[in-house]
């Protein structure tokens, strides 16, 4: 039943894009927003990452006393989203090879981490004291990262709210609203209606995506699809709705 209801509304929602957007300039408007939305959902979900190497060297640490390699393999086998490079590197500190030549997965915590375990097997020193500190300063970095999260949680909630719902419902009213105070002296006021309600659409559209992504970003890029889309689904038919029928209020 839920499937059948989705199936509807994003039936729904590709008829009223056909029907009021203007489909040979719609993929232009929303390329650039596409593009920066994918751009900053790949910064943002190094944050999971950063958790992940956390993690990792605290496990290094626990087992520090089989050594730095053995610690780190016995580590490693957990299943990080970047075991296998670590496991790559390890390979490489057993052959005597301790250059690090670029940032592993893309990520600077990881390539420094790296970088410390490099340093102390080519010296011969203890990497202990070096790791805990990356793992205090690491800590510290990602507790003030989710402490400002959660400051900006809720304006990012009431902000979402007002572009999905409020937005389309007052840009519905407000397109009526114009085409009524021209209708009489512009004869070219349906045409501004439907430029207008295609303007709020295209914007609701772009705000949705980049919301979408910048708020969700550890998450599959097909689940943020299909959120976008039954939310732009909805929001497209407020605004339709309430473009339509406001003028028996009116």
């Amino acid at each position: 039943m839920a499937k059948n209801i989705e199936i509807m509304l994003l039936l729904t929602q590709s008829a009223m894009i056909f029907l009021v957007l203007e489909w040979s300039i719609t993929p232009f408007a929303l390329l650039p927003g596409i593009i920066v939305s994918f751009a900053l959902g790949i910064r943002h979900r190094n944050a999971k990452k950063d958790a992940e190497v956390a993690v990792f060297a605290k496990d290094v640490l626990r087992n520090y006393g089989l050594g730095l390699i053995r610690s780190a393999e016995a580590a490693v086998k957990k299943g990080y989203s970047f075991s296998d490079e670590v496991r790559l590197e390890i390979r490489r500190f057993r052959l005597g090879d301790y250059h690090i030549t670029a940032k592993v997965s893309g990520n600077a915590h990881l390539s420094e981490l790296l970088s410390i375990m490099a340093c102390s097997l080519s010296a011969g020193s203890s990497a202990k004291a070096n790791i805990e500190s990356f793992c205090k300063r690491l800590e510290g970095s990602l507790s003030t990262r989710n402490r400002i999260a959660s400051k900006i949680g809720g304006m990012q909630s009431v902000a979402f709210l007002g572009v999905s719902f409020f937005l389309p419902l007052f840009g519905g009213i407000s397109s009526t609203i114009l085409i009524t105070s021209l209708g009489l002296v512009n004869q070219g006021s349906i045409a501004l209606q439907h430029d207008f309600i295609y303007d709020v659409a295209s914007y609701i559209l772009l705000v949705t995506i980049l919301g979408t992504f910048i708020n969700r970003p550890t998450l599959p890029v097909i689940q943020n699809l299909s959120t976008i889309v039954r939310t732009f689904a909805i929001s497209l038919l407020i605004l339709i709705s309430s473009a339509t029928y406001i003028t028996y209020a009116i």
